[in-house]
């Protein structure tokens, strides 16, 4: 009952592992459509947050219509406009050096410094917009109280603009790891 397995078996036993070992070394695993497609994925969501900041100008000539009817708001409608106008052009800025368009075909240099130049373009925008952001925050917050020491309506008016904060710094979070993703599949396709 015992099997005898002779050095001619074992030998093409191994060339055979040897065989599939090379190509399974060969075969990839992730290929690169999706990768690309991952890639794409990821661009789609950075164009759609920025498509989102885009459209919100057109809230601004609504927001001059009903700001504007109530007379003594003047002042906050035209600050309104400025850093609508202001934080639009910034973003512009930012989305052109960014270049989704030719990132996932860029190569990974080109990719990278496109993506260094756009971080730093968002850190200049957030540093030029603070003090105008500030600003508005304050006159929002007198203007919801009725320039009065209402608590419970400045209470509830910073909560609520605490969380819209918060919810745009986690959108932007989100979009700077789609952006250090697509840099590391470029990275990945190019290799």
């Amino acid at each position: 009952m015992e099997k005898t397995i002779d050095f001619a078996e074992l030998e093409e036993l191994k060339t055979q592992f040897n065989l599939l070992n090379e190509k399974l070394e060969k075969q990839q695993i992730i290929n690169e459509n999706l990768i690309k497609e991952s890639m794409r994925k990821k661009i789609i969501g950075i164009e759609r947050w920025y498509r989102a900041r885009f459209r919100a100008l057109i809230t601004v000539p609504i927001l001059l219509v009903v700001f504007t009817s109530m007379k003594y708001h003047i002042g906050y409608v035209i600050l309104l406009t400025v850093v609508a106008l202001l934080e639009s052009a910034l973003n512009w800025k930012c989305y052109k050096a960014l270049n989704t368009k030719g990132l996932p075909t860029m190569t990974i240099t080109s990719a990278t410094e496109c993506v260094v130049k756009h971080k730093q373009m968002r850190a200049l925008a957030k540093k030029i917009l603070i003090a105008p952001w500030l600003m508005m925050v304050i006159w929002t917050i007198m203007i919801a109280s009725g320039y009065s020491w209402n608590l419970p309506l400045i209470s509830i008016t910073i909560v609520m603009m605490i969380l819209g904060i918060v919810w745009g710094h986690q959108l932007e979070r989100k979009n700077r790891k789609n952006l250090e993703d697509v840099i590391q599949m470029v990275k990945d396709l190019r290799s």
